[in-house]
């Protein structure tokens, strides 16, 4: 779930633009972890489920982050979230 904050906070500008192409997104995280798509894209709704990051706009699909995910900053909050 690390590699795949790191990714979103890149593709979001440090969370200040909305995250487009998330399927890039998550291809590209499943490819540097070597794990499956379908296990990067369960970690990702859990994100949203968790109200981390939330869905604006379905057509271009668009998410953010929400002022909860905006708090996480460091690699220990993260952290503390896995647990």
């Amino acid at each position: 779930m690390k590699r795949l904050f790191e990714e979103l906070w890149l593709q979001s500008d440090n969370c200040v633009d909305p995250i487009e192409n998330m399927w890039f997104s998550i291809q590209e995280v499943a490819k540097s972890t070597s794990n499956s798509r379908e296990e990067i894209r369960k970690y990702f709704n859990l994100l949203i489920q968790k109200e981390f990051i939330r869905n604006i706009s379905k057509e271009p699909l668009l998410f953010e982050f929400t002022d909860r995910g905006k708090r996480i900053k460091t690699n220990l909050d993260i952290e503390e979230l896995i647990k």
